[in-house]
């Protein structure tokens, strides 16, 4: 796949996020290799019988490959735009970066015409409507028509988020807005894309909070690394291990999860670590506070309102954002659909429960 820039050594360290509820999710065939989907309930959507490699789904297509060929399906497996890319990344702004080999990058739309020559060094997903790209090794910005609007001068960028592009010259970085002026002066050893109206960056081995003036707020700890806000709340990594700060660098859990993901829809799931909280999961609040009367086995959100729950014997059933089980943990499947939860026990029975979990006749 495409060749993104990297940050300094110092901003490399990546928080291992994990996500329970995806639109598409992937699985493999053991037997032939082949890859198929699974929509966000578990359901298999597209049969494992072609591609053996995929790199994500957005706007409707999923980017799969075969044979180091890549193309596009549809959410039914129909073959949109034929496998015949060395490179491609996922659909973003109804355009595609791809090239036949590297080195010559252009964009496609979603039936697969040429929008962007196929001129560029490298290319990366449009945001914002606004896509980096790379000439005589230099990064710059164009607009969906494919023309120059910030100039071919930046060692590294990342994408535009809320307005602002991290941009790095002579191995420091800034941020500059969509007319290319520097809003933040570009001093910095590191940076983050801005969320949630903040921007993490690193000084002098030191991290930093800033809004988009500028300001600065020093992080009053000392953290391995530190993932973007989402819904006023970032994930740190500490010795291994992962909890949460609020927008003012306090810490609003102990670090001591195993996995964790961005808090969405007022909650995040999360898994203990240590000895005797080995493979539990639970879902807090963003005071921190423990959702659940007890902890699972393996947590899923499911839907915007609810959470899939799984016991050690894959037993299955449903919470709501409260916490509380509305469906008990007895069922080899459930789906979700137009209000009403269908599951299924291990002798193949169904029965139907209601969004309050009232078994409907």
């Amino acid at each position: 796949m495409i060749l993104k820039s990297i940050l300094t050594a110092v901003l490399i360290c990546q928080i291992t996020s994990f996500s329970f509820a995806q639109n598409v999710k992937a699985f493999k065939d053991d037997n032939t290799g082949f890859i198929g989907f699974k929509n966000a309930k578990g359901e298999i959507i597209i049969q494992p019988s072609k591609y053996d490699e995929w790199d994500g789904a957005s706007e409707g297509l999923i980017l799969v490959g075969k044979k180091d060929k890549w193309g596009f399906i549809d959410l039914e497996g129909k073959e949109v735009i034929e496998l015949q890319y060395k490179y491609a990344t996922k659909f973003s702004d109804g355009l595609a970066s791809v090239a036949f080999k590297k080195g010559n990058y252009g964009y496609i739309d979603k039936l697969g015409n040429k929008i962007i020559d196929f001129k560029y060094e490298n290319a990366d997903s449009f945001s914002e409507s606004m896509a980096a790209v790379l000439v005589k090794k230099q990064w710059g910005f164009i607009d969906k028509r494919g023309e120059t609007v910030i100039p071919f001068i930046y060692q590294f960028v990342y994408s535009f988020s809320e307005g602002f592009a991290a941009v790095s010259l002579n191995d420091k970085w800034g941020f500059i807005d969509k007319t290319g002026m520097v809003t933040v002066n570009i001093k910095y050893d590191g940076a983050q894309r801005f969320s949630d109206g903040f921007a993490i960056v690193v000084l002098n081995g030191k991290w930093l909070f800033i809004d988009k003036s500028g300001k600065e707020m020093i992080a009053p700890a000392s953290y391995d690394a530190i993932r973007d806000f989402k819904e006023g709340f970032a994930i740190v990594k500490s010795n291994g291990y992962y909890g949460y700060i609020d927008n003012t660098g306090k810490l609003i859990t102990e670090i001591k999860y195993e996995l964790v993901e961005d808090f969405k829809d007022g909650f995040a799931i999360v898994k203990y670590a240590g000895i005797s909280y080995n493979g539990i999961y639970t879902f807090i609040d963003k005071t921190g506070k423990e959702m659940t009367g007890k902890r699972y086995s393996y947590l899923q959100k499911f839907a915007t309102s609810f959470v899939l729950f799984s016991d050690p014997l894959g037993h299955k059933g449903i919470l709501n954002r409260a916490g509380k089980e509305i469906i008990e943990g007895k069922y080899a499947k459930i789906n979700l659909k137009s209000g009403v939860f269908t599951a299924i026990d291990g002798s193949g029975q169904t029965f139907k429960f209601d969004v309050d979990g009232k078994m409907m006749n």
